[in-house]
């Protein structure tokens, strides 16, 4: 997904990033949202952009 978005941005005339770049990030961006973030937030929610219509993946409120 995160590769198809940099690949579509290069063709609109944006700089390039290659692909392990991504995935590296996209890794530790996970991680920090799971393992960092999470646990010292009382709400969360984590959305699936790719539609139209963001969606709610998983959430928390007032924990």
């Amino acid at each position: 997904m995160a590769i198809q978005r940099v690949a579509a941005r290069v063709a609109a005339g944006g700089h390039f990033i290659a692909d392990d770049v991504v995935k590296r990030r996209f890794e530790k961006s996970l991680h920090n949202y799971h393992q960092v973030y999470k646990p010292i937030v009382n709400t969360w929610a984590m959305y699936n952009n790719l539609g139209i219509t963001p969606e709610i993946i998983e959430e928390h409120l007032n924990g």
